[in-house]
C-alpha cells in the first residue's frame, strides 16, 4: 500500500472510532426515561425519604415497564413515553402502608401526593429533562427526579 492509501486507511479508521464514540456517548443521554430515577421534590418541596431503603422512592422504567417503590408501597405498570408525554397503562399498586418509624406518616403523606397527580393526569404527564433532571407537570403539580443509573 503506498502513502496515500496509508494515510486514508488512517482516516477512515479514524472516522469511524470517532463515530462509534459519539454514538455511545450520545446513548448515554438522560433524555430518555429507561433508567432509575430518584423521585426529588413535588411543588418544591422535597419529598420524605423514610428510614429504610424500601421507604426511599425509587422509579425503574426499562422496556415499557415500571417497577416503583412510592414511599411505602411499590408500584407495577406499563407506561408510554413519546419523548415528551407519559402514560401509565394498567398497573397496580400494593396497600401495605409504612412500617411505625418515626416519619412514617410524612412519607405516607408524600406518597398520596404522588399518586394524586399522575391519577388527575390521564391523558398523560408532560415531561421535561434538563441534564439529570426530570421534571413531570401536571394540572396536579410539578414532580422533580434525578437522575441514578441510566438502562
Amino acid at each position: 500500500m503506498d502513502e496515500n492509501g496509508l494515510l486514508m486507511s488512517r482516516f477512515l479508521v479514524s472516522s469511524l472510532v470517532l463515530a462509534l464514540f459519539v454514538v455511545a456517548c450520545s446513548s448515554v443521554s438522560s433524555e430518555t426515561i429507561e433508567g432509575v430515577w430518584l423521585y426529588e421534590s413535588f411543588n418544591g418541596t422535597p419529598v420524605v425519604v423514610g428510614e429504610t431503603a424500601a421507604e426511599t422512592p425509587v422509579f425503574r422504567f426499562r422496556d415499557g415497564d415500571l417497577r416503583a417503590t412510592a414511599g411505602c408501597n411499590q408500584i407495577l405498570s406499563g407506561y408510554e413515553f413519546d419523548g415528551e408525554t407519559l402514560r401509565f397503562v394498567g398497573g397496580a399498586i400494593t396497600e401495605a402502608g409504612c412500617e411505625d418509624s418515626e416519619g412514617s406518616e410524612r412519607v405516607m403523606a408524600s406518597e398520596r401526593a404522588y399518586l394524586e397527580v399522575t391519577r388527575a393526569a390521564p391523558a398523560g404527564i408532560d415531561v421535561d429533562f434538563d441534564g439529570d433532571a426530570m421534571t413531570w407537570t401536571t394540572p396536579g403539580g410539578q414532580l422533580v427526579f434525578s437522575l441514578a443509573t441510566s438502562a
